[in-house]
C-alpha cells in the first residue's frame, strides 16, 4: 500500500512541477516580449468597426446557505480594427470618434511591437 502512495505522491509532484514550469515559461516569454518595447509612430488603416451594446449581467454568490444575486452593469463599447504593417489590433474608442470614422480611413498611430511575438500594440491614435 505504501508503494502505491509513494507513486501517487511522485506523480502529483511531477504534475505540479510541470504546471509551474509552464507558468514560469509563459511569464518569462511575456516579460521578454513586452517590457521595454520601443514606441514608434506610423500610419494605420481602419479595417472594421465593432459595437457592443450595454448590458447587465447577474451572477450569484453563495453566502452561507443563501445565494445573493450580484448585478453588474457593462456600458456600451466602441472599437476599431486598425491594420498596420500587415498586422491588426482592436483598439477601444469613444462614441464620437467611432461615428466620425470610416473603414479605409488612415490614422496616425503610436504603437509598439512585441520582441518575440511580433504582435503590434497600438497605444494611441489620432486623425
Amino acid at each position: 500500500m505504501d508503494h502505491w502512495l509513494e507513486k501517487l505522491v511522485v506523480l502529483f509532484l511531477w504534475a505540479a512541477g510541470a504546471i509551474l514550469a509552464g507558468i514560469l515559461a509563459f511569464l518569462v516569454f511575456y516579460l521578454v516580449d513586452s517590457v521595454g518595447r520601443e514606441e514608434k509612430i506610423g500610419l494605420a488603416i481602419i479595417k472594421s468597426h465593432s459595437f457592443c451594446d450595454s448590458y447587465y449581467l447577474t451572477t450569484y454568490q453563495s453566502v452561507g446557505t443563501m445565494q445573493i444575486p450580484v448585478t453588474t452593469y457593462y456600458p456600451e463599447t466602441y472599437s476599431l480594427l486598425l491594420k498596420l504593417d500587415e498586422k491588426s489590433d482592436w483598439v477601444p474608442t469613444s462614441r464620437e470618434f467611432y461615428s466620425l470614422s470610416q473603414d479605409g480611413e488612415t490614422l496616425n498611430v503610436k504603437y509598439q511591437k512585441g520582441r518575440i511575438s511580433n504582435k503590434i500594440y497600438i497605444t494611441k491614435f489620432w486623425k
